[in-house]
């Protein structure tokens, strides 16, 4: 009896100091996203900044089941105001960044590509604005990427073009120019293009009739629009501009 009572004490003891050891690196990325949204005034911030993220619950943070990384953050619709900071960069075992409608204003940093381990971003209706970072070419896990009704502006990065798993692109309602890169050609699990709302111009890429469902009404694309961009096609591509011609 003696000696089953020391081999659980011995489990209990095993599990309680493994269990929970997360890297400071980690704490103090979360601890810095909590102080750049104002924490304090958040609708819910439950548990936050008590000791162990993992141990503790803090509200939508989901480690995995040794309690040594942080695999999820699900902030949405939590009145998060501010700068998304540099520091979510050191989460190395994020699998999703969910901070959807919030009042989040500021750039997206760069230093998010350095999230190997990212299937998911999604920043749906904020206040982001600068540009689409190119680095986020970098994020070979990321299948859905949603920067849908935010400030955006300056071009799609043909780096985007490298995200080899994506299958989900929603960029729309932003205010982004220039051309569709060439490069999203490569997307070949690519199922859903979003890019309606935008400022966009130029001819609509054929390869546009390879993807399941897509919507890049009112931008400025110029005619003749691909016969996919139809009401019996995948999706919608009106209106388009004739060029005009001058004469000499």
């Amino acid at each position: 009896c003696n000696m089953s009572v020391l081999i659980l004490y011995l489990v209990v003891l095993l599990v309680g100091t493994t269990r929970g050891d997360l890297p400071s690196s980690e704490r103090d990325a979360l601890a810095a996203l909590y102080n750049s949204t104002d924490g304090p005034n958040w609708y819910r911030n439950d548990n936050w900044l008590n000791r162990d993220p993992c141990i503790d619950d803090w509200l939508g943070v989901y480690c995995d089941t040794e309690g040594e990384h942080v695999e999820r953050i699900w902030l949405t619709y939590n009145e998060l105001a501010g700068t998304i900071p540099s520091e979510l960069g050191q989460l190395c075992a994020l699998h999703q960044l969910l901070l959807d409608g919030n009042q989040l204003t500021g750039t997206i940093p760069s230093e998010l590509a350095k999230l190997s381990a990212l299937s998911e971003l999604s920043v749906w209706n904020n206040q982001l604005n600068g540009t689409i970072p190119s680095e986020l070419g970098q994020l070979s896990a990321l299948r859905d990427l949603y920067l849908v009704d935010n400030q955006l502006t300056g071009t799609i990065p043909p780096e985007l073009g490298q995200l080899s798993k994506l299958q989900n692109l929603y960029l729309f309602d932003n205010q982004l120019t220039g051309t569709i890169p060439s490069e999203l050609a490569l997307l070949t699990r690519l199922l859903w293009l979003y890019l309606e709302e935008n400022r966009l111009s130029g001819q609509v890429p054929y390869f546009i009739c390879q993807i399941r469902s897509y919507n890049l009404t009112q931008n400025n694309f110029t005619c003749p629009l691909p016969s996919c961009c139809s009401s019996t096609g995948n999706g919608y591509c009106e209106p388009c501009y004739v060029p005009l011609q001058y004469s000499t």
